[in-house]
């Protein structure tokens, strides 16, 4: 199973011992799952679609050492020499700077992923625990680091698929999504949805608000999130986007401001205004529904190219592209058009329990594209919902335009029970 893992301490079986060990289990496993594994000096370890390089010290003096894993990612577990130190770390990219998290114990050890059922039968060359060491590997059908949505459990490692949902047009996607939201009113009457500004989400707004007026919805108890807000411009700025959530959700809703959540855009700290944001979100319980809108460069909230995927809320610096693009809401003027915000990160929105991005027109069909059907990579912030175990991208037809599968989207859609919703 993803997550489970087999440890032998490589005190305990160094050298010789440790490759017996690993023949038996690698015989074992090839019983087991008809799969191939490999443990040996320089030797390739396919497993699970990883690539994992296994290098055995002399007579165990190196001890262990671990690199790689799938899906781009980096784990490593690496041995010290003589007394068996290891440091155990993880490298990531935030903002484009390179990051160490390190953690030094006493120590080696081999790693490879075990069925729960059968963890009591290991070899070994000594006695060892299953509840000995973490697992080194980064499973992301589990939460890890920064990323805590309650996953549920996989049976194989990798992301779970995004479901793409291709519809007529913009306001067919504003009924779809409307409706997702009514029936988590329904289940949930203080769902905490977290909102996104722009032309894009206002079917959504406009969809949702005229089944409030006619009694279909009850949104009462409803509280909203913000997802970004620009940097110095007053909260009474009319293209703040307190007060641009103000009219476009809350009113129409019925809502005052005391259901409204957001970051303070004019704090003397913005820092620390970012991380009390963060920990507002977890105290409300998180987000129950996020939505989305998409850039064309692929960014989602204010998370340009090449934003960590790990990033929590904090302050950015939009691209010249992006103060274009929104220069339309300030009279055409993108002189007005402030150059910094504060945005949640995008592992502050993964926190979220459902994921719902909106793209309509054929400027986004390159960056939807990317995102459902391309690497998950920093270059294109939204392609980390293939991350998340609850991800909907909805299209209209031209969004939908340089989609290679899109046919096969349509088809499971069209498949798909109704009681499933989105």
């Amino acid at each position: 199973m993803p997550g489970e893992q087999l440890f032998a301490p490589a005190g305990q079986c160094p050298g010789r011992g440790a490759v017996a060990a690993a023949q038996a289990l690698d015989e074992e496993m090839e019983r087991e799952r008809g799969g191939r594994a490999g443990l040996g000096r320089g030797e390739r370890l396919l497993r699970s679609g990883q690539d994992v390089e296994v290098v055995l010290g002399d007579a165990g003096r190196r001890g262990v050492r671990v690199v790689g894993h799938g899906e781009g990612d980096r784990a490593g577990l690496a041995g010290g020499p003589g007394g068996g130190d290891q440091v155990r770390g993880a490298t990531g990219l935030a903002d484009g700077d390179d990051q160490d998290v390190g953690e030094r114990g006493r120590g080696s050890a081999i790693a490879l992923p075990r069925p729960r059922s059968r963890l009591r039968e290991r070899p070994s060359d000594g006695p060892s625990s299953p509840e000995a060491e973490a697992p080194s590997l980064l499973d992301w059908s589990k939460p890890h680091g920064p990323f805590r949505v309650p996953f549920e459990s996989s049976l194989q490692i990798g992301r779970p698929s995004v479901e793409v949902v291709i519809v007529p047009d913009a306001k067919a996607g504003g009924e779809l999504i409307a409706e997702a939201m009514a029936e988590l009113l329904g289940r949930k009457p203080d769902a905490l949805l977290g909102v996104a500004t722009g032309s894009t989400p206002l079917p959504v707004y406009q969809a949702l608000a005229a089944r409030v007026r006619s009694g279909a919805v009850d949104a009462s108890r409803a509280r909203i999130a913000q997802l970004d807000e620009y940097v110095g411009l007053p909260a009474e700025h009319p293209e703040s986007y307190r007060s641009v959530l103000r009219r476009e959700v809350l009113e129409p809703l019925g809502l005052g401001m005391d259901a409204f959540m957001g970051p303070d855009g004019t704090a003397e700290d913005i820092p620390a205004a970012c991380a009390a944001y963060d920990r507002a979100l977890t105290e409300a319980g998180g987000v129950d529904l996020q939505l989305l809108g998409i850039g064309t460069d692929g960014h989602i909230g204010f998370n340009e190219p090449c934003s960590s995927l790990a990033s929590r809320t904090r302050i950015k610096t939009l691209t010249e592209q992006t103060r274009i693009d929104n220069a339309r809401f300030f009279d055409g003027d993108i002189g007005q058009v402030p150059h910094h915000v504060i945005t949640q990160g995008i592992g502050t929105i993964l926190e979220a329990r459902h994921l719902v991005l909106l793209a309509t027109g054929e400027g986004k069909a390159e960056a939807v594209a990317a995102t459902v059907e391309g690497p998950v990579a920093a270059v294109c912030p939204a392609s980390a919902l293939q991350l998340h175990p609850h991800a909907t991208v909805v299209v209209d037809e031209a969004a939908a335009s340089e989609l290679k599968l899109a046919d096969y989207f349509r088809h499971t859609y069209a498949g798909k029970p109704a009681w499933q919703g989105i």
